[in-house]
């Protein structure tokens, strides 16, 4: 894994339990290889629910729940869960600039202050309050 990362990497990106095969990857083996090259780990837990599995227990930087599935049960709803663990550092990367640099929108302050996840919706508008 370490081998694929490039100057342009933003991310590493793991699906847990792992599709299709269900298999576990070794959280805490793939969050130092993020945190030495200076990545936040994401970690897509849908399947594993914060019930069975709490990935920033073992180093996860963000992870992400679908509430449609297996949170919320019963699939009448859509809905998300972005969940920061409020750990990594966007300023000291040099790679987050939409996170780390003061938003004129928002009079000059820092999402990496002021709230540690600036999200976008597949549209691109922003979802923040």
């Amino acid at each position: 894994m370490a081998a694929a990362i490039r100057p342009n990497t933003k991310a590493i990106y793991l699906e847990i339990p792992g599709n299709p095969n269900s298999d576990i990857p070794n959280i805490e083996v793939i969050a130092e290889i993020a945190h030495t090259h200076g990545l936040p780990l994401v970690i897509d837990n849908t399947f594993g629910t914060p019930f069975l599995i709490r990935p920033i227990e073992f180093g996860a930087d963000i992870v992400i729940h679908s509430a449609t599935k297996f949170i919320g049960g019963h699939g009448t709803t859509l809905g998300g869960i972005i969940v920061d663990s409020g750990k990594f550092d966007w300023k000291s990367s040099g790679k987050y600039a939409p996170i780390s640099e003061p938003d004129p929108s928002y009079h000059g302050i820092s999402f990496a202050i002021l709230w540690p996840m600036r999200c976008r919706s597949a549209t691109g508008r922003s979802l923040n309050p």
